[in-house]
């Protein structure tokens, strides 16, 4: 069977990609708590509220795409805060005032959000935009290959993280990029390192002025030091999976995702290894160096800018996950910020500002909100037009699509993700659901039946499936374990008995109820409350260990 190409639907539920993170860092609490949402959701509103210049501006829509991606999996057009972000957007970059705007932008900040902004939004309307910004970043890099601000042209530590955020993000949703760029930035930051650490401006290899090391600047310059790293495929990720796809648990064998190029030219995702030729042995001195001044210096605690502090050290910990599996030095990093923004929310939702000028309510609010979504994981999350390939049961050469009646037929188009959530999120689609549940079986079943893979391997792979942040693929996942009524799907399946959603719950237990033929018994009404099936899980692995009395539960 020739390779499948299936809509974006598929992608997001396949990609059980974030599993494999949300653990480290986070022993207390999880992103995905009902107290981060509620604390996140009163910030974006506060936000909502004001009435901020640009650069606020794009932050706090940020924070709305974000928060939206990852507790309601969607891009949430229609706030208030995005409309007006990329309305601000478009008046600035419309063909007339493009080039003004584009030439005179001072500092990287407000830009790089914009572009940011528009990968997330919708990476296909904006094509143009973002090609254009992606020049033109390219083109402000300074010799040394570092960024600065345009009025004051020296090399700057924090002005550099987010042009290398803004590519990491552009090349994510499949646009071009000059790989000399980031290999540039790379260098320039393990060449200026200075005691492990970084300065915040330099005139030279020299600090400038009376800069200091600061744990702020240090977590900006080695986290950057990771992401451009990771952007350049220097590293591999710790999984068995290709660098560059996101992924963090292995999928079946015949399944990989494909991030459509936007220029019509095939971008380096596919390639295996580096993607530029630079010495690495001395980048991962400076990254090792980074690790050991942070480890000897840490605090969650700052003199100054202390939320810029935290949201870069989420991005740092996040993009060392990616090569390291964890910031295991400072395994409770998550909780200990956890703990300092429970104490700085104020009744309003905000956030208190710093000391610092720049740092006023409404930038001290959205950096913290930006930490406390670990909003690196959302940002890699699938893009909006990622597919899956692979021969998963479907007829040769069809691609599935979701028309506005939300029936999938088969068709050369592919719909977009809120429809497709939307899908997804109906109690009135079980039958749509249902085929892609059933197209979606074949890889899963051919994994977990494959004697070649372990039982580490099975183990891993089936949490991975119930453990993920994403509740509308953790509801699939739930749905396709329960649905093939296999006796090696049980452990998946009673470890769903306790997902916070009770939804899952609910699917995971009547599941359990086909899979042991128990029709009629440990009936749990609609409606019950999670604690109910928490009670009844205890039952389960009582009913399961007398059938398999040597079955290895996964954890919870």
């Amino acid at each position: 069977m020739r390779p499948l190409i299936i809509g974006a639907l598929v992608a997001i539920i396949g990609l059980s990609n974030l599993a494999g993170t949300q653990l480290f860092g986070q022993i207390k609490y999880s992103p995905n708590d009902d107290l981060i949402r509620g604390m996140t959701k009163q910030a974006v509103d506060w936000m909502s509220n004001r009435n901020p210049g640009s650069g606020e501006l794009y932050l706090a829509a940020l924070c709305a795409v974000e928060w939206s991606k990852r507790y309601e999996g969607v891009v949430p057009r229609s706030h208030p805060l995005v409309q007006r972000a990329m309305a601000n957007i478009e008046s600035r970059l419309g063909d007339e005032n493009a080039a003004y705007y584009l030439l005179n932008w001072d500092s990287m900040y407000e830009p790089c959000l914009a572009l940011i902004l528009l990968c997330e939004v919708d990476d296909e309307k904006y094509k143009e935009q973002i090609q254009r910004m992606l020049r033109w970043l390219e083109g402000r890099q300074l010799a040394t290959g570092a960024w600065g601000y345009k009025a004051r042209p020296r090399d700057d530590t924090s002005q550099t993280q987010y042009a290398a955020l803004a590519m990491f993000v552009a090349k994510h949703h499949g646009f071009k990029i000059n790989y000399e760029v980031p290999k540039k930035a790379i260098e320039w930051l393990a060449r200026v390192q200075v005691q492990g650490s970084w300065y915040y401006h330099y005139s030279g290899l020299q600090a400038a002025e009376s800069d200091k090391l600061t744990l702020s600047l240090h977590c900006s310059g080695l986290g950057t030091m990771y992401l451009l790293a990771d952007l350049l495929q220097l590293t591999r990720r710790v999984n068995k999976s290709d660098p560059g796809n996101g992924l963090l648990v292995d999928l079946p064998p015949s399944v990989s995702v494909y991030i459509k190029p936007k220029d019509g030219v095939e971008n380096e995702v596919d390639k295996k290894g580096p993607l530029v030729s630079t010495n690495t042995g001395a980048i991962a001195a400076a990254k090792s160096r980074g690790n050991q001044f942070l480890v000897q210096n840490f605090s969650i605690q700052t003199k100054s800018w202390q939320h810029y502090y935290l949201y870069a050290l989420e991005r740092y910990a996040f993009f060392r996950e990616q090569a390291e599996g964890g910031v295991k030095e400072i395994p409770n990093w998550y909780d200990q910020g956890v703990d300092y923004l429970r104490g700085e929310q104020l009744g309003d939702g905000s956030f208190k500002s710093g000391r610092e000028a720049a740092l006023n309510s409404m930038v001290s609010t959205g950096l913290a909100v930006l930490f406390l979504l670990r909003s690196s994981e959302v940002l890699v999350l699938p893009s909006s037009d990622s597919v899956l390939a692979g021969d998963i049961g479907f007829q040769n050469d069809v691609s599935l699509r979701i028309r506005n009646d939300g029936k999938i037929v088969s068709q050369q188009a592919i719909k977009g993700v809120e429809d497709i959530f939307a899908l997804l999120d109906s109690d009135n689609d079980e039958e749509a659901l249902q085929a892609i549940i059933e197209g979606m079986s074949f890889s899963i079943k051919e994994f977990v039946g494959d004697d070649a893979k372990s039982a580490g391997e099975k183990k891993a792979f089936l949490r991975g499936l119930v453990t993920n942040k994403n509740y509308f693929r953790r509801l699939v996942a739930v749905k396709l374990l329960a649905g093939e009524q296999d006796m090696d799907n049980v452990p998946a399946l009673l470890y769903a008995l306790s997902d916070p959603d009770v939804r899952i719950a609910r699917e995971a237990h009547n599941g359990l109820r086909l899979i042991s033929r128990r029709i009629n018994s440990l009936n749990v009404p609609a409606g019950s409350s999670r604690a109910r099936y928490l009670a009844v899980k205890s039952e389960w692995e009582d009913w399961f260990r007398k059938i398999r009395p040597d079955a290895d539960l996964l954890d919870d």
